[in-house]
């Protein structure tokens, strides 16, 4: 399904604020355990499900990009697993 607009597409993402919550349980799994603070800082998630389609679009829409471009969206995503890793 490709995105027809995507700046009525971006209207779909929805801002979770930064701030502090708890990760984990103390009465889960041993992968689970401890709970534990984590603090993240602010990003945007779609509001619905994306779809494998949705998700297919997006890449072949990457391939049209520049190098520099591909490159920069690699390094934000860098940046956000790093960050992710750390808060674990």
């Amino acid at each position: 399904m490709a995105v027809a607009n995507p700046a009525a597409h971006a209207q779909d993402m929805i801002r979770i604020p930064a701030g502090p919550f708890t990760m984990g349980s103390n009465d889960g799994r041993d992968d689970e355990r401890p709970a534990h603070m984590v603090t993240l800082a602010a990003f945007e998630i779609d509001r619905l499900q994306v779809t494998n389609a949705e998700f297919a679009t997006f890449l072949y829409a990457l391939r049209s990009k520049s190098g520099a471009a591909i490159k920069q969206a690699n390094a934000k995503i860098e940046q956000s697993n790093e960050e992710a890793a750390g808060s674990c």
